[in-house]
């Protein structure tokens, strides 16, 4: 089983990233937190909410933002979409998108 993060707007989706299994997405935020610049920030609303459900409001994903730019990118680099794409910068789009529309990222 996989897990999706996604953007809707009402009825319409509006972006999403196949961020792998459950096991990969939490394997890319443990690896996140220990090769953060500058030693190991705090990168709560990361490393912070459970991967099952739920959302990232649209003020989180602003601080999600700040915590994605303290990540060192080659040191997750191996972690990348279906498409092969780094899932550092498809999760940095997918919240510079939720910040612009004020749309909350969910958890499926």
């Amino acid at each position: 089983m996989s897990l999706y993060l996604c953007l809707f707007d009402g009825d319409r989706e509006i972006d999403g990233v196949e961020a792998g299994s459950y096991a990969q997405f939490n394997s890319f935020r443990e690896s996140a937190g220990n090769c953060a610049k500058g030693g190991r920030p705090s990168l709560p609303t990361l490393l912070g909410h459970s991967d099952c459900d739920g959302e990232w409001t649209p003020g989180e994903c602003g601080d999600l933002l700040g915590e994605l730019g303290r990540i060192e990118p080659g040191r997750v680099a191996r972690f990348v979409d279906p498409d092969g794409a780094p899932l550092l910068g498809a999760l940095r789009r997918l919240a510079e998108i939720a910040v612009e529309r004020q749309l909350p990222i969910l958890f499926q």
